[in-house]
Parts: structure tokens; sequence; C-alpha cells
């Protein structure tokens, strides 16, 4: 596990990082809900990468409107250095050239990198061609939705308290629907208390044998990254666009 401390500017915050599956992480937060939802909305709409912006139509004869082919093309993800991310950052050029019969792929586009190589763009009957040039710049998703690197939710983190014990703990196992609980030795015990979703089912159905609530200073986050930036990217800049905009706040005061 990775752990971060607060610093000036982020006083009571601290990130811990559970695990990471490919464009998947699961994160602990500690520190208040507003601070847990900037955290969030920075993540999604402030982190920089790049997009395909704008389209030159040198030839299209497909079925696909000029309009609609540029829009899905601005929604491909593009693999992106944060480092090229300056005062300045560039622009950069690239092409597309293909023609029919067959699928044009997000792999086609030359000069620059795609995440995904197998994403149909269009299909071309014989025939047909499509000539393209394209300008790429960095953006972020409170601009524009293609600029935006993830996906990323939050909940409180549980906690769960076993009042009594139940002289059928099975049963009260079997309420919850994401098997949170187990049976050992004849008595009742959270297994996995991350799993739980809050839903309360097991408290409303036995209301005298476990209590559920939510921690209010301390929460889990799932994100996923559309594979422009490591998900561990994503979240340090964002951390680090937070910070520097809560200083440039304290400064200002």
């Amino acid at each position: 596990m990775q752990e971060e401390r607060g610093e000036e500017g982020e006083e009571g915050m601290k990130l811990e990082i559970l695990r990471k599956d490919g464009n998947e992480l699961w994160f602990l937060f500690e520190g208040s809900t507003p601070q847990a939802n900037a955290l969030r909305r920075t993540a999604m709409s402030e982190v920089p990468v790049l997009a395909i912006d704008e389209v030159g139509v040198v030839k299209n004869s497909s079925v696909m409107y000029d309009e609609i082919l540029a829009h899905r093309l601005g929604l491909i993800p593009l693999k992106t250095d944060l480092k090229l991310h300056t005062k300045k950052p560039p622009v950069i050029k690239a092409s597309l050239k293909k023609k029919g019969p067959g699928y044009v792929y997000s792999g086609d586009i030359k000069g620059v990198e795609v995440v995904y190589e197998n994403m149909p763009i269009v299909y071309l009957e014989e025939g047909q061609e499509v000539i393209l040039e394209l300008k790429i710049r960095f953006g972020i998703g409170k601009e524009h939705a293609k600029f935006s690197p993830c996906l990323i939710t939050y909940k409180r983190y549980p906690k769960i308290t076993i009042l009594k014990q139940p002289t059928k703990p099975e049963k009260v196992a079997m309420v919850c629907p994401k098997e949170v609980f187990s049976v050992k030795d004849k008595k009742l015990t959270v297994k996995d208390v991350e799993k739980c979703d809050l839903c309360k089912a097991c408290e409303e159905t036995f209301p005298d044998v476990v209590k559920v609530d939510g921690k209010k200073d301390k929460f889990l986050f799932y994100m996923e990254s559309w594979g422009q930036l490591e998900p561990e990217e994503i979240l340090k800049e964002a951390r680090n666009i937070l910070i520097r905009k809560l200083k440039e706040f304290s400064s200002s005061l």
C-alpha cells in the first residue's frame, strides 16, 4: 500500500492506494466531504490530456457526415505525456488516410499513439475513401468531455457494528447481497467491509443485530482511466492541481 499525507494547503487530507488492476484504481481518502468531492471533480475536469481537436476533411466519401466523423475522432483516447504540457503546449499534427472496402480503425491514425488500436470509426465500401488532417492539443474535461481522463466515484467508508451475536448467523450473512459477512465458529463476522455499498439490507432485516453507517471523514474511491494516463498519474496530478489552487486561494485572502 502507498500512503501520501497532507501538505501545506491540504490540511487533514490523506491518500492510501489499496490496489490497482489495469486501468482501475482503488484508494482510501481521509478528509472532509468537500475535500473528497473537490478531488473527484479535479481528477475528471482539471487534469490535462491530449485529444483530436480539429479535423481537416480533404476527402470523405463515406456514408458518415463530416461532423459525426470529427466527433468520433475526438473521443478516441490518445496516449499523453504530461511533460509536454507546458505554458505553451504543442499542437500535434496527425493524419488518417484509408480506402475501402473495410473498416477504418483508430490504429489507422498516423502521427500519434492511440490507446486502443481496434476502435472502429467508419466502414468504407468499395471506392470510398477518407483523407483527414488532424490537429491534436491538450485540454481539460470541463472544456469538453473528450479531454476527461477518467471515471471516478467514491462512497463513505463503511462502518459495520455487530451489536450482538444472532442465534442463526447464517441468515444474517445471507441477507447481504455483497457477501460482506461470514460465519466462523457459529459466530457472525465481517469478512470484507470494503464490499459494503451501504444498502443497509442487513440492518433493516436484523436491526437488533447489525448497525451500518458510513464514516464522515473516510472515503473509498474507485477510478478507471480511459487510458491516456495511468490512474496513479491522474491521482497525483489531480492532487497537485488541488494543492496549488488551495495555496493560490489562501494567498489571495
